[in-house]
């Protein structure tokens, strides 16, 4: 949320999928400064203008839990599905799918369908790139 009134007259709402890594570039955007290039965020200033750009396909995510990483997440969330990856000690201990169309409330997963399983590998394969690039120490 941010609050600029000499910026923008209305309130701006976008449903454009953004990151929190995304914040620090886009407030240097909007200060009129330079971020700092080791970030790996993207200025996301475009969306008090054009609300419907589009930002990203895909958005990751990674949690370890209160627990301090007995049972760590990772995930990749698009706009139709969100794929959860759990890790434990070195190794995959389970994931989930949910069609965030279909039911967004992510009740049951679909991980273990025949029928979403092209759905699966997929995403599944875009979390295993995103892990190597950012050095997730998990791997």
């Amino acid at each position: 949320v941010i609050s600029w009134p000499r910026r923008f007259r209305s309130p701006v709402v976008s449903d454009s999928m953004v990151s929190s890594i995304d914040l620090v570039p886009t407030l240097a955007a909007l200060a009129g400064i330079e971020s700092p290039h080791a970030l790996p965020g993207k200025d996301c200033s475009l969306l008090f203008d054009y609300p419907k750009e589009t930002m990203r396909a895909a958005v990751f995510a990674e949690y370890y839990a209160k627990q301090h990483w007995v049972n760590p997440i990772r995930t990749i969330r698009t706009e139709d599905w969100k794929y959860n990856l759990y890790v434990a000690r070195g190794r995959e201990i389970g994931e989930e799918l949910y069609d965030r169309r279909a039911a967004p409330g992510e009740l049951h997963t679909l991980a273990g369908q025949s029928a979403s399983a092209g759905s699966r590998a997929g995403l599944r394969a875009r979390l295993l790139d995103w892990r190597r690039q950012t050095r997730d120490p998990l791997l």
